[in-house]
């Protein structure tokens, strides 16, 4: 099976996935995100219900991978991300933005030692769903397999990661490194 990356940010998966990781209230996550889009002008407009961009400000991804490649943890993704080139229709798509794109990453290179922990807790989320879409899917290979034994059926699952993909923009996460199951070479 494959796992492809997620869309870019709107406003309201933006305040799940910060309160998910960071426990931020909606609130809190809109008015750090809105500091990001006027102070710093970090972030495009954060009220955003669009999980898009048009095809003119995909016209501004090299610039807006460029301000981010000088940033240590961002330079090995923002040079794979740079030989990947403008992404498809998934993410492009101009009758899917309304008012306003989605929430990505401005041309302005960020001094990321100026950032409150907050807002740079809600910056890396937007830059990393953002450096994801250039990626390839994730790959597993899936396992099924239906135990009879004593009279009684078990049902086991488990996937192993052929391919990060995507995935590797992010550091791996405990829980998922817990709840992945291997299943042994089994036999008759």
């Amino acid at each position: 099976t494959s796992e492809q990356p997620p869309l870019l940010f709107n406003l309201n998966d933006l305040q799940k996935e910060a309160n998910k990781k960071y426990g931020f209230p909606a609130a809190k996550t809109l008015s750090v995100a809105q500091a990001l889009y006027e102070t710093r002008k970090l972030l495009t407009y954060p009220r955003t219900d669009s999980r898009h961009m048009t095809k003119d400000l995909a016209g501004t991804i090299p610039s807006r991978l460029s301000a981010l490649a000088p940033v240590s943890e961002y330079t090995p993704l923002v040079a794979t991300a740079q030989k990947t080139g403008i992404p498809g229709k998934r993410y492009v798509d101009n009758s899917k933005v309304s008012d306003h794109t989605a929430l990505i990453p401005t041309e302005i290179k960020p001094d990321l030692g100026k950032l409150t922990p907050d807002e740079l807790k809600v910056y890396d989320l937007v830059v990393r769903r953002f450096l994801a879409i250039f990626y390839p899917p994730a790959r597993y290979k899936q396992t099924r397999v239906i135990t009879v034994a004593a009279e009684e059926t078990f049902l086991t699952t488990g996937k192993v990661e052929l391919d990060k993909g995507w995935k590797a923009v992010y550091a791996p996460e405990k829980e998922e490194e817990e709840k992945a199951v291997t299943i042994p070479p089994l036999s008759q």
